[in-house]
């Protein structure tokens, strides 16, 4: 079974790090023209491993994060915010940059050697009724001592001013 690159992923890695296309090709250091990487971002052509590997080294990633084998995000409380729908690009679109940023996290973890141990405050909790789940979030806002008032919108938060309609 072949790998199929993802070319959302390209784009925005390229977008988060800042580069135009023409900045990118040059800070990728590899002969490729900006039309190329235009091509990939849309799925018009399909990188080779070298090139993948290129794209990787400049975004800060690992070549299996433009495959879809890198960290997974569970989205399926991110489909509505407070005034609207989700649309299916936006979703895909924060998806991305959420896999961005911890696959980034999670290689520098790994690069300088830290070890993070997560412990699940909520293992052996089984939530299925309306009194589990306050239960289960007393417990995790002591684990995480966030205090018992509401938490803010945590996903507005973590999106970047400059996306569009979060």
């Amino acid at each position: 079974m072949r790998k199929s690159f993802i070319p959302i992923r390209l784009r925005e890695a390229r977008k988060m790090c800042g580069y135009s296309l023409d900045q990118f090709v040059k800070a990728a250091k590899i002969h490729v023209t900006r039309q190329s990487i235009y091509n990939y971002e849309r799925g018009v052509m399909q990188p080779k491993p070298e090139m993948v590997k290129a794209f990787a080294d400049t975004l800060g990633v690992s070549e299996s994060y433009f495959y879809g084998k890198s960290t997974k995000i569970d989205m399926p409380m991110l489909r509505s915010t407070a005034d609207n729908m989700l649309s299916e690009e936006e979703l895909q679109q924060f998806e991305t940059m959420l896999s961005y940023w911890a696959e980034r996290y999670l290689l520098m973890e790994k690069k300088v050697g830290l070890k993070s141990d997560f412990s699940n405050p909520l293992a052996d909790i089984t939530v299925s009724t309306l009194d589990d789940v306050i239960l289960a979030a007393d417990r995790l806002r002591e684990a995480w001592k966030c205090g018992s008032g509401p938490l803010p919108a945590v996903l507005r938060l973590m999106i970047p001013k400059t996306s569009p309609n979060f």
